[in-house]
C-alpha cells in the first residue's frame, strides 16, 4: 500500500532579509536600557577609543598559571579522567 507522494521545496531562505533596515531609534534605546551606548558608522573608529578608558576601572584582567590554583587543576583532572572512564565503559575509546 502506497500513500501520497511528499514534496519537499529546496531553495534559499529569505526570512533572514525580512526587516533588516538599520533602526537607530530602537538602537539607542537598547544601548541606553542596558547602559551601552550606540555609535552611528560615522563614529565606528569612536568604539575602540572607548573601550580602551572605562570609566568603571573593570578591565583588568589577571592571568594565573594552573598551579597556582591547585583547586580548579584537580576539578580539570577529575573531569578529563571520568570522561576517559566513561567512554571504556561505554567502549567508545
Amino acid at each position: 500500500m502506497q500513500g501520497e507522494p511528499g514534496y519537499v521545496r529546496v531553495a534559499p531562505s529569505t526570512s533572514e532579509y525580512f526587516g533588516a533596515e538599520l533602526r537607530p531609534a530602537l538602537l539607542r534605546q537598547v544601548a541606553e536600557e542596558t547602559g551601552g551606548r550606540y555609535y552611528p558608522a560615522a563614529r565606528a573608529l569612536d568604539v575602540a577609543e572607548d573601550m580602551v578608558y572605562s570609566p568603571s576601572g573593570a578591565t583588568v584582567v589577571e592571568r594565573q598559571d594552573l598551579w597556582d590554583m591547585p583547586a580548579l587543576l584537580v576539578v580539570l583532572l577529575a573531569a578529563l579522567g571520568a570522561e576517559w572512564t566513561l567512554r571504556r565503559r561505554r567502549g567508545v575509546a
